[in-house]
């Protein structure tokens, strides 16, 4: 798929980050350095500049066989490298396993997940305590899923 999609931590999840060995343990990682994607990163950053915010940025490669891969750039908390609180993830992979992982993630805390014309997508239950004002009549939604599969259905119905 030829999108980027992005999970963004908010509340008191932003805060403290989400455990960066919880998500990995959810992907199998098959590389941690880009290779020619150095473009991508100077423009992830470009887009998300760290205005007061410390951030640290990570890379992950995930594959689940030798077509089905996707990128990780991973926003790393300064004060502890052990949490991140975003990821955009360039040209999701199609595999159901992916999409599942993304859902386990929605579940982690205050997380929401969104694509170039999507809706704000939560998981279902989550609470939007700490949204940041005005968001969700900005971007829409929210909607709210039970399963990576809704997530993917999500994906191709944008």
């Amino acid at each position: 798929m030829s999108f980027d999609l992005f999970v963004q931590c908010f509340g008191e999840t932003e805060r403290s980050g989400l455990s960066t060995s919880d998500v990995r343990a959810l992907f199998p990682i098959y590389e941690e350095e880009p290779r020619s994607n150095s473009w991508l990163i100077r423009a992830w950053h470009s887009l998300f500049p760290l205005k007061g915010k410390a951030v640290t940025r990570d890379f992950w490669r995930v594959e689940y066989g030798p077509e089905d891969g996707c990128e990780f750039y991973v926003g790393l908390l300064e004060r502890d490298k052990k949490r991140l609180n975003d990821f955009m993830v360039a040209r999701p992979c199609g595999d159901p396993r992916f999409w599942e992982s993304l859902y386990s993630i929605l579940r982690m805390g205050s997380v929401v997940i969104y694509w170039p014309g999507s809706p704000l997508v939560f998981a279902a239950g989550a609470s939007l305590e700490g949204l940041p004002e005005g968001i969700l009549e900005g971007l829409g939604g929210p909607v709210y899923v039970e399963s990576g599969m809704e997530i993917l259905k999500r994906v191709q119905e944008t």
